[in-house]
């Protein structure tokens, strides 16, 4: 016995055969007399101006199966075919995605300009491929590979995205085609087979042997500088470019000072049209109302964001040393929802891609993970005054006798809970104690304003589920800028090889790279992080790399003898 398909597939082909129709017609003309007789041909009244001859056999299946329903009622009418239900896109949300086919199942990296024009070339590369949001990740699949069968051999592929000039592997659990969309956004889609698509020129033996220039040696990249990078970029840096996708094109405009920094950010964020997900639009005033002039391709947005963390270092909402802050208990900034603003200016530099302030202690960021029960301050956390000094008094003291003495004199111990000492071996808790009542507990209505603001950008989860990466982000981490990474950081715009002007830019570029490693090995004033803030506004490189991938260019002007980069 057949499956129900090959039936159904059997049934069809018997009720449009034509000796099917002939008996169907005898059947009908003596039983319905008024209804006119049907015929292989589909003799039916015509319509003005149609030639029922050219009556497509569907149409003639739905008008029999009709007749068959009228005289067995027991027998439904016939249905479309399988293949078109599935093929139809009625009801379908369609969204086109550039889409590009590796050859290589190694390659970790994107496509450079020439590479995708090669790419569009030969094929494994199409430029508007229709998809749906409906699709499950099989039925989209399954067309990517009816768009690149002449290329695609049966071999399985993954799913790839851009992130920083990288490939990233998208998780293909529960993802739908709405899911990639939302994923990707602007982005081309990458698909990697698990075989390579192509054989290297040199699999039989042989190969060609090529001179090469030291210019030309200078358009291959540092192959050391890819040691910074891991090969696949993990959940985290996925979630945070998901996160950083549900950016709106709505805009806030920033008009800011650099010399009332905070002050001026506060007024876009007070806005009732505000909203963290917005696009910015940043625009530098002077004390003159005079404006920089720059326009914001996210210079601007990187150097507020900057100038915000640098006024956070220093201003009295935190505490500490500059590598391990603590926010402080101000009820005046408290009434002023600064800790709020605070926080929400923090989230907002990591949601739009830029940094975080690197300066937050190991116990705020515990608080932040855990609540406030988590947190475990030690004497280092308190602010540097009389009760860091008593701390360390008690610290130090092996009476028992001397430390209730030190409990019943000073108020700032015995308002933390303690009023009594037995034994010696309490001190410790005692400390810790003291410690979390004054760094904790005292000021927890900053910390929960503070943690509110993270959570307007939906970046506080983020903390509880990757707490290592985004502990790299809040807190102090001794990560050096080096010549390799600035290096790879540039990329210069040269003029073709062998051409008067590339031979100037070449000299140039030398010149630069020395300078770089000068600034390197401290041979300079200058420092690598002071490029690096005055080229792109951002003190260290951002968790997703720059929106626009920083470029050396050259200004070539016919009245100097070196052009200007």
């Amino acid at each position: 016995m057949g499956s129900g398909a090959e039936i159904k597939d059997l049934l069809t082909e018997i009720l449009t055969s034509s000796e099917f129709c002939n008996v169907i017609n005898n059947a009908l003309s003596s039983r319905l007399t008024t209804t006119p007789a049907i015929s292989p041909t589909v003799q039916v009244p015509t319509l003005p101006g149609r030639n029922t001859s050219e009556t497509p056999p569907s149409s003639r299946m739905s008008m029999i199966s009709s007749r068959i329903h009228e005289m067995f009622p027991s027998i439904p009418r016939a249905r479309h075919s399988r293949s078109q239900s599935r093929n139809s896109s009625r009801g379908l949300t369609p969204f086109e995605k550039e889409v590009f086919l590796i050859k290589r199942k190694s390659c970790e990296e994107t496509l450079k300009r020439n590479e995708k024009f090669d790419a569009f070339k030969d094929g494994y590369a199409k430029p508007a491929v229709k998809l749906y949001t409906q699709w499950k990740v099989g039925e989209i699949k399954q067309h990517l590979r009816e768009v690149f069968q002449s290329v695609l051999t049966n071999t399985d592929f993954d799913f790839l995205m851009p992130v920083s000039g990288y490939l990233s592997k998208i998780d293909m659990e529960d993802l739908n085609g709405a899911r990639l969309k939302a994923l990707l956004r602007q982005k081309p889609l990458y698909l990697r087979p698990h075989v390579d698509l192509v054989q290297d020129d040199n699999d039989e033996g042989t190969f060609e042997e090529t001179d090469y220039t030291m210019n030309d040696l200078e358009e291959f990249p540092d192959i050391r500088s890819l040691d910074d990078h891991t090969q696949n970029v993990n959940s985290f840096t996925l979630e945070l470019q998901a996160l950083h996708n549900k950016i709106t094109e709505s805009v806030t405009y920033f008009n800011v000072n650099r010399e009332d920094i905070f002050l001026t950010c506060k007024l876009a964020l007070q806005r009732k049209s505000f909203n963290p997900f917005n696009r910015l639009s940043v625009n530098f005033v002077d004390s003159d109302e005079n404006t920089e002039g720059a326009i914001d391709g996210g210079g601007p947005s990187a150097e507020m964001f900057r100038l915000c963390m640098s006024y956070f270092l220093t201003s009295c909402l935190f505490d500490g040393n500059n590598e391990s802050k603590n926010l402080t208990y101000c009820i005046e900034q408290l009434q002023a929802n600064n800790y709020y603003y605070c926080g929400q200016i923090i989230g907002m530099s990591i949601l739009h891609g830029f940094g975080g302030p690197n300066f937050i202690s190991q116990a705020l960021f515990d608080f932040l993970l855990y609540g406030i029960d988590g947190m475990a301050p030690n004497i280092d956390d308190v602010p540097e005054g009389t009760l860091k000094t008593i701390l360390h008094t008690m610290h130090d003291c092996n009476d028992v006798v001397d430390l209730q003495n030190i409990i019943l004199d000073e108020d700032m111990i015995s308002i933390s809970g303690w009023s009594f000492i037995s034994d010696i071996t309490e001190k410790e808790k005692l400390i810790a104690d003291v410690c979390k009542f004054h760094v904790a507990l005292r000021v927890r209505p900053a910390l929960e304003q503070f943690e509110s603001g993270l959570k307007s950008c939906e970046i506080h989860h983020l903390i509880n589920k990757y707490p290592s990466d985004m502990k790299s982000l809040f807190c102090f981490t001794a990560t050096k800028l080096t010549f390799s990474k600035m290096k790879e950081l540039f990329s210069p715009v040269l003029n073709p090889q062998g051409s008067n002007l590339r031979s100037i830019e070449n000299r140039v570029l030398g010149n630069y790279y020395n300078f770089v490693a000068d600034c390197e090995a401290d041979d300079l004033e200058v420092s690598l992080q002071d490029i690096l803030i005055f080229t792109t506004g951002c003190r260290t490189i951002p968790p997703l790399g720059f929106k626009q991938t920083p470029t050396i260019e050259f200004l070539h002007n016919t009245t100097k003898i070196y052009p200007e980069a």
